[in-house]
């Protein structure tokens, strides 16, 4: 389940990028962008096989520790703002 859902969310991010959508700072390297997201997979790979094991609960635990304790509100309110104008 994990794997497909990471594969599907990789082919939408190409389809858009196909599509000229940028997901980036402009100037950066998109090769910077791939890295992370590979990197990214592949710890969430480990996560799926050692820890998830097709368990939602368990799933949801992860995700918890790995995004969203990590999220500061007070930059999210920042980067929201600077977003809006």
């Amino acid at each position: 389940m994990f794997k497909r859902m990471i594969g599907v969310i990789g082919i939408a991010m190409l389809a858009a990028l196909w599509a000229g959508v940028k997901f980036y700072k402009a100037g950066s390297d998109f090769r910077d962008a791939m890295n992370a997201f590979v990197k990214n997979l592949r710890k969430w790979e480990k996560i799926s096989a050692n820890e998830i094991k097709g368990s939602s609960a368990a799933f949801a635990k992860a995700l918890r520790r790995e995004v969203y304790d990590k999220l500061d509100p007070e930059k999210l309110s920042q980067v929201a703002e600077k977003l809006n104008g």
